[in-house]
């Protein structure tokens, strides 16, 4: 047995955006405020997650995630630097006055100050909870990331702009959200459309899989199932939702899994340990729970 092309179909559309849009317009106007104690720190805001990539799925209202960014201060990545460069660097640096740490705590502040207790400080974004026609909000305070390519001054350099922020336990994070975000657009637009629907048609069957549980909650986040179909040559997309399902099924199950990348070209995708990769063993659960789900369809 397998899934059938209407039930494809339908799982393959798009949820409402209506809210989700509110609750940023919303929300937006707080976090830009220029009452607020970082307002002089280059701040920009944008939606990332299921609404930003628009593969959120119908029934299902997940959390707002919004991407605060401060330009005000950077974090720097040289691993890519040759070692001459790497010194010239550590030569001219300055110290800064300001960290991402500082503008977590301000950011904090300003949302207590306007949600009151609504507002939960959380562990990796601050969080604001649903209220009437308000989704739950994640705001990720971040700041600034280069991974440099080239330095021979800062006349002459050449960076990948990310964002970072840190972990309660002082552990660094960088992700590159933007790279994300238009790599997708791009594969939905090279694949005729077919992409993001079947992002939403693996969403479907993961949380399908979750409510009977045959999965655990929490092991197959979205970000890495549209990075893992990213992966998927463009050509194996379309003719119907079936075909691109087996398509893409076959392909990585065959492909060396340590070879696949996040959908932002600048992270593997699979890898033990690492804080923006996908675990191998969680992902070998849900891959073979998936095929599994797909062949007892009934």
């Amino acid at each position: 047995m397998s899934v059938p092309e209407s039930q494809l179909e339908t799982w393959s559309h798009i949820g409402s955006l209506v809210q989700s849009a509110s609750t940023y317009q919303t929300v937006k106007a707080v976090i830009e405020s220029r009452e607020s104690p970082y307002a002089n720190r280059d701040i920009t805001s944008y939606l990332q997650g299921s609404y930003g990539n628009d593969t959120n799925i119908i029934g299902v209202e997940g959390d707002v995630d919004i991407v605060l960014r401060s330009k005000g201060v950077y974090y720097p990545d040289l691993h890519k630097l040759p070692p001459d460069q790497k010194a010239h660097y550590d030569r001219v640096r300055t110290g800064a006055s300001y960290s991402v740490e500082q503008f977590r705590t301000d950011v904090g502040s300003w949302l207590r100050d306007n949600y009151g207790k609504d507002f939960d400080p959380g562990t990796k974004a601050l969080k604001i909870k649903g209220n009437g026609n308000r989704r739950p909000v994640d705001v990720l305070a971040c700041c600034q990331y280069r991974r440099y390519l080239r330095f021979n001054g800062y006349e002459d350099s050449s960076w990948i702009e990310g964002v970072c922020f840190k972990l309660p336990n002082g552990r660094l994070i960088a992700n590159f959200p933007k790279q994300h975000h238009d790599n997708c657009v791009m594969k939905h637009q090279e694949t005729d459309r077919y992409f993001k629907a079947m992002v939403r048609i693996w969403k479907n069957i993961r949380n399908r899989m979750r409510e009977q549980d045959i999965i655990q909650s929490g092991i197959a986040p979205s970000y890495y199932i549209e990075g893992l179909l990213w992966n998927v040559p463009s050509h194996l997309f379309g003719h119907s939702y079936e075909r691109t399902f087996l398509q893409c099924y076959s392909y990585l199950h065959y492909a060396d899994k340590t070879q696949l990348v996040c959908a932002n070209q600048n992270a593997w995708l699979i890898r033990k340990d690492e804080a923006t990769s996908w675990d191998p063993k969680y992902f070998s659960t849900f891959f073979n729970a998936l095929g599994g789900y797909w062949d007892s369809f009934a």
